[in-house]
C-alpha cells in the first residue's frame, strides 16, 4: 500500500490509537510533528519526505498545517505561519493525500477523557474546549467562523469534509470495537487507493511543475516559471509569507476566500504540461494565465474557456499600494 495520510485532531480523539493501528496493519511510515523552532521548514521537510517515502510504501503524518493552525490561533498570537497553510494543502492534494478529521462528536465525553488523560501522561495543555471545539466546526460547518485563517475560511465554507480528500473519524464509534476499527482504517485506505490511483494514472507522480487537485479541476492557473528557491519540491507557488510574488498571489486568492480544491497549477515554462492538459481536463476548465509568457502559451494550444491578468510580480513592484485592483482582476478572471 502506497500513500499519504495526515490525522489531524484536538488531543484525546484517538489519533495515537488509529496511528498505531495504521502503522501495525500496512507497515506505514510513521511521521509525528509537535512544537519545533521553525515549524514552517518542519512540515515543508515532513511534506518533502511523505512523498519520497510514499512512493514505497504508505506514510501517516500525525499533525500537520491544520493542527498548527488550530493550536496557534487558540494558544498563541496566530499560527506560525498563515498562507501556507494554502500551499500545503494545494501541494498534497496533488499527490491523493487524504486527511482524517479525528474528532468526538460527545463534547462531554470528549472533556472528561482529556482530564483523566492529564492524570496518567503529560499533556501540552491543560485545556482542550476551544481547540476540540474548532475540530468540531471545521467537521460540521460554521458559518460564524472567523475568516482571518485559512482553516476558518474552509470552516465556513461547511463542506470540509464533503471534500474527497478527506474523512471524519468519531473514536467515540470506530473506537469502541477491534472490528470497528478495521472497518474505519479499509475506508481510510480504500480512499487512499483511489485517489492515488487517479493522480498516478492521469499525472506521473514524479514530474515536477504541476501541483493543487488533479482531480477535474475547475480551474488551471499558468505561471511562467519555477522559482528557483523552489528547492527540490518543484511545486508552483509554494510559498508561504516570504515577500515574492508567489506570496502576494496567494494573498489575493485568500483575501477572495478561494478554494485550493478547486485548481490545478503549473507553468509555461519547464515541463510542459499544457498541451497534456489541453487533451485531458474538461472544456469548461477556466484557464488563468499569469503574465505574459504563460498568456501566449495558452493561447498558442487554443484552450477554449482561457483569460489572463498581469504576473503578480508585476502587481507586486508597480500596485504595491492597490492590491484590491489586482484582486478585481483576478475576481473578474475567475468569474465569481
Amino acid at each position: 500500500m502506497k500513500g499519504i495520510i495526515i490525522l489531524e485532531g484536538a488531543d484525546g480523539t484517538g489519533k495515537t490509537t488509529l496511528a498505531r493501528a495504521l502503522v501495525k496493519r500496512y507497515d506505514a511510515f510513521y511521521i509525528h510533528n509537535g512544537l519545533w523552532p521553525d515549524i514552517w521548514k518542519r512540515h515543508l521537510a515532513t511534506v518533502d519526505l511523505a512523498i519520497k517515502r510514499s512512493q514505497k510504501q504508505l506514510v501517516i503524518i500525525d499533525r500537520l498545517w491544520l493542527s498548527e493552525q488550530i493550536y496557534g490561533d487558540t494558544f498563541r498570537d496566530g499560527p506560525a505561519y498563515d498562507l501556507g497553510a494554502r500551499c500545503l494543502d494545494r501541494a498534497l492534494l496533488r499527490y491523493g493525500a487524504v486527511t482524517v478529521l479525528c474528532v468526538r462528536r460527545d463534547f462531554a465525553g470528549h472533556m472528561k477523557h482529556f482530564e483523566e488523560l492529564k492524570r496518567t501522561r503529560v499533556e501540552k495543555f491543560a485545556r482542550m474546549e476551544m481547540v476540540a471545539q474548532r475540530y468540531l466546526d471545521l467537521a460540521s460547518g460554521n458559518l460564524a467562523a472567523d475568516g482571518k485563517w485559512y482553516y476558518n475560511q474552509l470552516t465556513q465554507f461547511q463542506d470540509y469534509p464533503l471534500r474527497d480528500d478527506v474523512l471524519v473519524y468519531d473514536f467515540e464509534i470506530a473506537g469502541i470495537s477491534a472490528k470497528l476499527l478495521d472497518i474505519a482504517m479499509d475506508t481510510i485506505v480504500g480512499r487512499v487507493y483511489a485517489l492515488r490511483r487517479h493522480a498516478g494514472e492521469t499525472f506521473a507522480t514524479d514530474l515536477p511543475n504541476l501541483t493543487g487537485n488533479p482531480r477535474d479541476p475547475r480551474y488551471l492557473f499558468v505561471g511562467e516559471q519555477l522559482s528557483p528557491r523552489a528547492c527540490n519540491r518543484a511545486a508552483p507557488f509554494l510559498w508561504n509569507d516570504e515577500m515574492s510574488s508567489a506570496t502576494y498571489f496567494n494573498k489575493q486568492l485568500h483575501k477572495l476566500k478561494f478554494r485550493e480544491d478547486q485548481a490545478l497549477w503549473t507553468n509555461a515554462i519547464g515541463h510542459d504540461w499544457l498541451r497534456f492538459l489541453r487533451d485531458h481536463l474538461s472544456a469548461t476548465t477556466r484557464v488563468i494565465a499569469l503574465g505574459g509568457i504563460a498568456a501566449r502559451r495558452v493561447e498558442e494550444l487554443s484552450f477554449p474557456n482561457a483569460a489572463s491578468i498581469p504576473h503578480p510580480q508585476w502587481a507586486r513592484r508597480f500596485q504595491a499600494q492597490h492590491p484590491e485592483k489586482y484582486r478585481t482582476l483576478l475576481q473578474e478572471a475567475l468569474k465569481i
